[in-house]
């Protein structure tokens, strides 16, 4: 089961920026054991192909820029999943284009961290 972290439904954003006005967090337990990783889920569907969807993901002292994949194709729905680890925190951005862009995405998180080919 799947839960909606947030949503973007019809919305112009400039390359760039953060997506979502706050990171997605996965606050950590105090004991270690009740911190499984976690998966991210991102359902997106933008009006120019060829933008990059990236992640940049921080555990509080580093920061990585991970590229989830281009979106070659206008207003076809892409999937993409990420693994989410305690204490991380994930900013989503999209770049590789020029200007604002119409986006529709859904950002969900699942326990089941198997990923789908």
């Amino acid at each position: 089961m799947a839960t909606v972290l947030g949503t973007i439904h019809d919305s112009d954003i400039a390359v760039d920026t953060n997506l979502f006005s706050s990171p997605f967090t996965y606050t950590a337990n105090t004991n270690a054991s009740l911190n499984p990783m976690k998966k991210l889920i991102i359902q997106v569907s933008v009006e120019t192909g060829g933008a990059n969807l990236r992640a940049i993901v921080s555990d509080g002292s580093t920061n990585w820029t991970i590229i989830l994949g281009t979106m070659t194709t206008a207003l076809q729905i892409y999937q993409y999943e990420l693994l989410f680890r305690s204490g991380d925190a994930v900013d989503l951005q999209y770049n590789g284009i020029t200007g604002p862009m119409e986006i529709n995405m859904k950002v969900l998180q699942s326990d089941d961290i198997q990923l789908y080919v």
